[in-house]
């Protein structure tokens, strides 16, 4: 009890000090009530009611909906963002995301999607599997790991450790729905073998007349050799021995016998001088570098020599090029080292067919 309200004879105190001696009285449990107060939403209102705006936001009412019925309250913004992505749907999180899946869904013309981060190998699996079969197919990758479109595709196929999704219409040259096949890897063709391919492509109706640039093809269109010989394990290759990298260094180039020098004379440390006369993958960065700065080794620059049957056609697209504007922060014309590339790919090849 508050002695100060015990009556001892003085002077009656005024109306507006009774007034103030009660509100702060009152006052913290006031507070304490309009903090975990249980909503006054009716109780047969679901959360999901105040959760279908096209803008993906919830009134505090659903949230307050939602604490009260865990026993919890919500008392900052914090609280309220958990709880709202606890509970909202991925279109509802990731809308403008959602808007630009939904418009790849409804173009009657594609028939295959791939979706994916470009520095997974899943995506360059993809690719490859599809360049093999020229099948046709749209879609989007990006180079941004934190992609909110593949925050959007991992809610979406409940699934957040792909970084690629791919899709095959169904339903014949009619179908409007949509099959999720899993990730980049499934394409493998130990993951799904050629007859399980041939079908998804077959029933999505998709064309197969699309010349895709492959990593499996060399610069003569013909299958693409291994670079690395024997047991050698250290020369950039991939796990199958070919320069077929198509994400971290992008190591396309196969080097027959790589120069002692050329590590250093790319601004590198001098791991090359423990690879000299071995074949190696580079990338066409440090080679174009490599021939742009000739007159610095020019003995070198002449005697190098590429193996080109080990060289991936994906070395001449736009794509591949487009990370080699400068090398580690020097200039170096690709444009140069493309010039020298091709006149040693002419220059070893007899065959004309192959040339041509």
């Amino acid at each position: 009890p508050n002695h100060s309200l015990i009556a001892v004879p003085h002077p009656t105190p005024s109306c507006s000090m009774k007034l103030l001696t009660c509100l702060l009285l009152v006052l913290p449990a006031i507070l304490a009530l309009a903090v975990c107060e249980e909503d006054a939403t009716p109780a047969h209102l679901t959360a999901d009611d105040e959760c279908l705006s096209e803008s993906g936001s919830c009134g505090l009412s659903a949230l307050q909906l939602r604490s009260a019925r865990s026993g919890r309250c919500v008392d900052d913004a914090e609280e309220d963002s958990r709880t709202l992505h606890a509970t909202a749907s991925c279109e509802q999180r990731f809308p403008n995301e959602a808007k630009v899946i939904r418009k790849y869904f409804q173009n009657e013309s594609n028939r295959v999607l791939l979706f994916g981060w470009m520095q997974c190998p899943c995506v360059e699996i993809a690719q490859a599997r599809f360049a093999a079969e020229k099948l046709c197919y749209v879609g989007r990758q990006w180079e941004n790991p934190k992609s909110t479109l593949m925050k959007y595709l991992q809610c979406k196929e409940g699934d957040a450790s792909s970084h690629s999704f791919i899709y095959f219409r169904t339903g014949g040259q009619d179908g409007h729905n949509w099959k999720y096949v899993g990730n980049g890897f499934k394409m493998d063709e130990k993951a799904m073998p050629k007859k399980e391919l041939a079908a998804n492509i077959h029933d999505a109706k998709a064309k197969t007349d699309c010349n895709s640039p492959s990593v499996k093809v060399n610069v003569y269109g013909t299958q693409l050799e291994e670079c690395r010989v024997g047991g050698d394990s250290a020369g950039s290759w991939q796990d199958d021995g070919t320069c077929s990298e198509q994400t971290g260094g992008v190591h396309q180039i196969c080097i027959e016998n790589l120069p002692a020098d050329f590590s250093q004379a790319t601004h590198q440390s001098p791991w090359s001088r423990e690879r000299a006369g071995k074949r190696h993958c580079v990338c066409v960065g440090a080679w174009s570098l490599y021939m742009t700065d000739a007159q610095k080794h020019a003995d070198g620059a002449r005697d190098i020599m590429p193996h080109c049957k080990a060289i991936p056609e994906t070395v001449f697209t736009t794509r591949y090029l487009s990370k080699w504007r400068d090398w580690n922060g020097y200039p170096a014309s690709v444009l140069r080292g493309l010039k020298e590339l091709v006149a040693r790919c002419l220059t070893q090849e007899s065959s004309m067919e192959l040339k041509c």
